[in-house]
């Protein structure tokens, strides 16, 4: 958005990127918090393999204009990781951070998944 109060918005910019290119696969499920300063912290859904669903994240320092040159893989099981969400981490000696948090089926069963949590920032 404008410094217009909302008359005018900027352009769209990519915040999944895998080296600077789109990334391939499904992506889904966007969530996003400002989490401190000029720090954005956006977290969403992709099935890179076409196969299994994983969470991802991709982070700004400069308010939104610009987001970091490769995504951040979250979860590190082999099964699927759902419904990703983002909170902005706040408190004593956090100052630009966010939790993501997402149901985590790593041992690719598809049953019993677990809540798993990361922390992102400083």
């Amino acid at each position: 958005m404008g410094d217009d109060g909302g008359l005018s918005f900027t352009d769209p910019v990519r915040a999944s990127s895998d080296s600077g290119d789109p990334i391939p696969g499904v992506t889904r499920l966007p969530q996003i918090v400002f989490a401190g300063g000029d720090v954005v912290v956006v977290t969403y859904a992709n099935s890179l393999d076409g196969l299994s669903e994983h969470v991802f994240a991709a982070s700004s320092v400069d308010g939104g204009i610009s987001f970091g040159f490769t995504h951040e893989l979250m979860d590190t099981g082999t099964g699927d990781a759902l419904t990703p969400v983002v909170v902005e981490a706040s408190g004593t000696g956090l100052n630009n951070g966010a939790c993501i948090g997402w149901t985590d089926f790593r041992a690719g069963s598809g049953i019993n998944g677990d809540i798993q949590i990361r922390r992102v920032g400083q």
